[in-house]
């Protein structure tokens, strides 16, 4: 079990969107909507999660965000 605190701030790390290898599709649509939330707010809710697998990292949930 983990020692993290509930609600705790998990860290985020970036990496190159080259190296990002999407595994669904996606709405743009949303996308858009999204793109504008993040810039009128400054603030980027709910990261996408990835997986790193041999040098790529894997889209595990959230390719609209």
């Amino acid at each position: 079990m983990s020692n993290q605190k509930p609600n705790a701030l998990l860290p985020i790390d970036f990496v190159p969107s080259e190296l990002v290898l999407p595994h669904e599709g996606f709405d743009q649509k949303r996308v858009d909507r999204v793109k504008a939330s993040i810039l009128e707010s400054k603030i980027a809710k709910n990261p996408p999660l990835v997986s790193e697998y041999n040098g790529k990292y894997i889209v595990l949930d959230g390719a609209t965000r």
